[in-house]
């Protein structure tokens, strides 16, 4: 992963994973067929454990996770209100 410790990289970071899963996912549902999209927003925006967890404890990069985590709320909470 990038070393240097900076907020815009964290969120940068944490919008750009979920987006290349979802279009992975986006990519399966259209050769496939039928699969719950809304779900699959979710397990996206999820994904974000994984380089908060990496930049918080393994690099202590901690401005980054906090972007990557600021970036992760934002996701959760547009996720939650675009399918109530």
């Amino acid at each position: 992963m990038l070393k240097k410790d900076s907020v815009w990289l964290g969120i940068a970071i944490g919008l750009i994973c979920p987006l290349i899963l979802y279009g992975i996912i986006y990519l399966v549902k259209i050769m496939v067929g039928h699969f719950a999209l809304d779900k699959a927003m979710f397990v996206c925006v999820a994904l974000n454990v994984v380089p908060v967890r990496y930049y918080f404890m393994t690099a202590k990069l901690e401005r980054t996770a906090r972007g990557v985590l600021a970036m992760t709320v934002i996701m959760i909470i547009a996720v939650t209100v675009i399918h109530l």
